[in-house]
């Protein structure tokens, strides 16, 4: 264990960590900064002493009115104090907070038939990819296929040719 750690030099070794892992974390950085300025705002300046009721408070002093933007903040925080107890640099996770559960809604949309005319035109212009070959085509009977049959983007991206020979087998 390594209480001596302070909470600066901690985030630089994790986003370290999760750079050579090729990943970016621009916006976990400017998350973990604010965990850092407020801690430091507290004479709390090592890793050791944070605990569950700092960061508690740190979570309630960061009013977002989204659900999706506090469980991000709660998500980067979480990743980093388990990083840091798999390290070895804290004994357990400091934070006591759940996820707030998404509770607004999208607002269904229903294409009337001129506006997916519109869609399934808008699809065939779609150009080819050096990795997406006949593009406009597949959004083309995708869209035609959701909207047709009343499908979801997941039902969408879930149909295979099986499960559609299986069904028109047992008829």
């Amino acid at each position: 264990m390594s209480p001596g750690i302070t909470i600066d030099a901690a985030v630089e070794r994790f986003l370290a960590h999760k750079r050579a892992l090729a990943r970016k974390y621009h916006s976990e950085e400017s998350e973990l900064r604010l965990l850092i300025r407020y801690a430091a705002g507290r004479d709390v300046c090592l890793l050791g002493q944070l605990t569950p009721a700092l960061v508690e408070e740190f979570l309630a002093s960061r009013p977002r009115s989204r659900p999706r933007s506090f469980n991000h903040l709660l998500g980067v925080a979480g990743g980093f104090f388990r990083w840091a107890v798999t390290q070895e640099l804290l004994p357990a996770v400091p934070l006591l907070t759940g996820r707030r559960r998404v509770t607004s809604a999208r607002i269904p949309f229903l294409f009337g038939t001129a506006q997916a005319r519109q869609l399934l035109a808008a699809a065939e212009q779609l150009p080819d990819g050096s990795r997406a070959p006949g593009r406009g085509q597949t959004y083309h009977a995708v869209f035609a296929l959701c909207y047709g049959l009343g499908l979801r983007a997941g039902e969408a991206c879930g149909l295979r040719l099986a499960g559609v020979s299986d069904d028109l087998g047992s008829r």
